[in-house]
């Protein structure tokens, strides 16, 4: 599984944004096994869960605290769990646009940098707690 840390500016939080994404590709039990892999063949692109995380998290709750990584390479999911501080993933009236960023920016900027599917039947969006609400508001 690829683990890649991204920041980049975000217009509608007017601010760099962090993200982390999980990517499938060729594991040590691929290579020890002798298991033919396609991870990377040309035009190949990946069903997407958002994950979202809650109150007082970041985007690093995922990676450090669940199986997440494991269980996104065994069922070939991309992965991408952004931060959102405690917005509860919403527009703030005087303060960042959190519902935007998720639920259009975010997904237009890492499509265009990884080979996620654009299908909507294969991009899936979950969360905990407050990422849970977020979750429901964006979907």
């Amino acid at each position: 599984m690829a683990h890649i840390d991204c920041s980049f500016y975000s217009p509608s939080l007017k601010k760099n944004a962090h993200v982390i994404v999980f990517l499938p590709s060729m594991s040590a039990d691929d290579y020890l096994e002798d298991r033919e892999v396609h991870y990377d063949d040309p035009g190949k692109t990946w069903p997407t869960l958002y994950l979202l995380h809650g109150s007082y998290g970041d985007c690093l709750d995922w990676s450090l605290r669940t199986g997440i990584e494991r269980y996104a390479q065994d069922k070939g999911l991309a992965v991408v769990m952004p931060s959102a501080e405690n917005s509860s993933y919403v527009n703030m009236a005087q303060g960042e646009a959190y519902l935007d960023y998720i639920g259009r920016e975010l997904p237009e900027f890492t499509r265009k940098l990884f080979p996620l599917s654009r299908e909507r039947a294969q991009t899936y969006i979950a969360g905990l707690s407050m990422g849970g609400y977020g979750a429901f508001r964006i979907a």
